[in-house]
């Protein structure tokens, strides 16, 4: 966005905005924690491990439950879900956990203001928490439907993958995408520290409609808490280089399945692509305004469906569910 006071050409070439590197792209952010799980599943598959699983737990992958890698801190307040929840289900949004309660007579306890209003279990972490606070207070919230009834929308469950990484690599989770992801790709401008993308002098900052600068919306402090569910800060160069599109980027990555169109190098395995971006579970199930397709559906940090005879992957950033009635 721009001050008002100041012409839209006159702010160009200040810093033209492929130059701006401070860019949140919110919980377009969770792409790449699923792809980071990803990773993280081929490296037990292939013994570059660094860590071992439980006794027990013989192999790592999209199906294996959070109870048999987490099993002294998984618990939710459904005895089923917490015995039979796979990272399938959790990054596909359909644990059962919402990003809001509904609280209706009769099912849940009535609201004095609404009796159709919605509690935010997003209210339920704050600045200081790690994410391993937040998988163990997931035992606390109520969960809002049986496990793959359906999708519910859900920030939680990617602070729980960012977790699981920073558990089972023995690194932190921003360390983890900077060296497997950020790295290959050349994404030198990317980060997750708000302090990095500002020392760059290029954090892009939001105005008011007055021309009133806001500060950015997190700190470092927050980084360990929103990292996987959407830390990520960056710019459309790194996100598409679009000066020059041949270079690697990280959208010329996934348009090439995971191999780096320029060199042929695998940035991440097409077995990773393929479960990522496969539409797991349903969105929507009919014509919406806001999807404008008949049936949309999700994998792991992205949504699916088709426009005409056009396969579209993409992540839109309002959801449904995120609506008042």
């Amino acid at each position: 966005m721009t001050p008002h006071h100041l012409p839209i050409n006159e702010v160009t070439e200040l810093l033209p905005p492929a130059d701006i590197v401070g860019h949140r792209v919110a919980s377009c952010s969770k792409a790449f924690l699923a792809t980071a799980v990803g990773l993280l599943i081929d490296d037990f598959a292939h013994g570059r491990n660094v860590t071992p699983l439980p006794a027990g737990t013989t192999r790592l992958d999209w199906d294996t439950k959070i109870a048999t890698i987490l099993p002294d801190e998984w618990l939710l307040d459904d005895e089923w879900t917490t015995r039979a929840a796979s990272i399938r289900d959790v990054l596909g949004h359909v644990s059962g956990l919402p990003r809001y309660v509904r609280l209706l007579e009769g099912r849940y306890p009535p609201c004095a203001s609404k009796a159709n209003a919605r509690s935010r279990h997003d209210f339920s972490y704050a600045v200081g928490d790690s994410a391993q606070d937040i998988v163990l207070r997931m035992r606390h919230l109520r969960t809002a439907y049986e496990l793959r009834e359906k999708y519910s929308y859900n920030n939680q469950m990617f602070i729980l993958g960012a977790y699981i990484i920073a558990k089972y690599a023995n690194t932190s989770y921003p360390a983890f995408v900077t060296e497997r992801l950020f790295k290959p790709l050349n994404m030198t401008s990317s980060t997750f520290w708000p302090s990095e993308a500002h020392a760059s002098g290029k954090l892009s900052q939001a105005w008011t409609r007055t021309g009133r600068r806001t500060p950015f919306w997190f700190t470092d402090e927050v980084v360990p808490l929103n990292a996987g569910a959407g830390g990520v800060i960056s710019s459309a160069e790194d996100m598409a280089r679009i000066r020059s599109f041949a270079q690697v980027n990280w959208l010329a990555v996934l348009l090439n399945k995971g191999v780096d169109p320029g060199s042929g190098d695998v940035v991440f395995p097409r077995s990773v692509y393929d479960a990522v971006t496969t539409a797991q579970h349903v969105v929507s199930g009919h014509p919406t305004e806001q999807y404008g397709a008949g049936i949309v559906g999700y994998g792991m940090g992205w949504q699916r469906w088709a426009y005409g005879d056009i396969e579209v992957i993409l992540y839109i950033l309002e959801h449904a569910q995120d609506r008042w009635d």
